[in-house]
């Protein structure tokens, strides 16, 4: 799973339905707002990861989103918790960011809330299992703070780089939030520009 697996389940037919059915929003409008929403929420879990006071909660996040079935997109919007939706978007965009994306979108603020909330959990499990992946393909035992055996900052960026090519780096020693990071940071790699094309391509499909 890549980013455009993310993006392609969250906006396939399946997704846009099951939201519509969650929400009553229409497909214009999910398309819409998700549409702005899907790089921001990668750029805010960016954020989330790369701040030292939230980087081990989100992991947390990330792992407990990742034991989510989403093999069947339409029954997880389905049993999808708006509320518990709702924050991971206030983590995520911050707490005028559904606002925000409703003046940017022309969407109602009650539907452009809805509809991020909805997809938001979806978008943490599947992250989070691209997370996973990606722990697996570098091939770095991800530990607790305060052990050792992870790499140091050179090593982290040849772990970025190789992310999909399932090669093993080794190298200083070195906080284990780092590999965490690192993981989290080729989970979700991808320019600004490329991933705003990304998702406005898998939206018109």
């Amino acid at each position: 799973m890549d980013l455009s697996s993310i993006f392609g389940t969250i906006l396939s037919k399946e997704g846009i339905s099951g939201i519509a059915e969650k929400t009553g929003a229409s497909s214009f409008d999910i398309k819409n707002v998700l549409s702005s929403a899907l790089p921001q929420f990668l750029s805010g879990a960016d954020k989330q990861n790369t701040d030292e006071s939230t980087s081990q909660g989100f992991v947390n996040a990330l792992s407990q989103h990742a034991e989510s079935d989403t093999s069947n997109v339409s029954s997880f919007f389905g049993k999808v918790d708006l509320l518990d939706g709702a924050k991971i978007v206030g983590h995520l965009l911050g707490k005028d960011g559904s606002d925000n994306v409703a003046a940017a979108t022309g969407v109602n603020s009650a539907n452009t809330s809805n509809i991020l909330s909805s997809a938001a959990p979806m978008f943490m499990s599947l992250l989070g299992k691209q997370f996973n992946k990606e722990k697996r393909s570098m091939g770095t035992h991800i530990i607790d703070d305060g052990e050792a055996n992870t790499p140091n900052e050179e090593t982290i960026k040849k772990m970025i780089k190789n992310a999909g090519e399932r090669k093993t780096v080794s190298g200083a020693i070195k906080p284990a939030a780092q590999s965490r990071k690192a993981a989290i940071k080729a989970a979700s790699a991808g320019s600004s520009s490329n991933v705003k094309k990304l998702v406005k391509k898998k939206a018109d499909e």
